[in-house]
């Protein structure tokens, strides 16, 4: 892609994604986000919006679930040794 950002709408596309448990039952959040197509003649990509601090690119669950994942396997790694 060449990097140009754009505002122009191309539709959206929905994800859904985990997030921290609540009282112990899980919480799952339905994400919808703007698709944007590249503003520069002759480029014909699309692109989503990110969301920085809330999702990152690609993944199935929310920036704090994987935070909160992270720390416990560092937990259950420095309880192992």
């Amino acid at each position: 892609m060449c990097g140009a950002s754009s505002e122009r709408a191309h539709g959206y596309h929905s994800r859904t994604v985990a997030d921290v448990p609540v009282d112990g039952r899980q919480v799952v959040v339905h994400v919808r986000v703007r698709r944007l197509v590249c503003p520069t003649r002759g480029c014909r990509h699309t692109f989503r919006r990110q969301l920085p601090g809330v999702l990152d690119r690609d993944h199935r669950r929310t920036t704090r679930l994987t935070r909160q994942v992270k720390a416990a396997v560092q937990e259950l790694l420095t309880f192992a040794a």
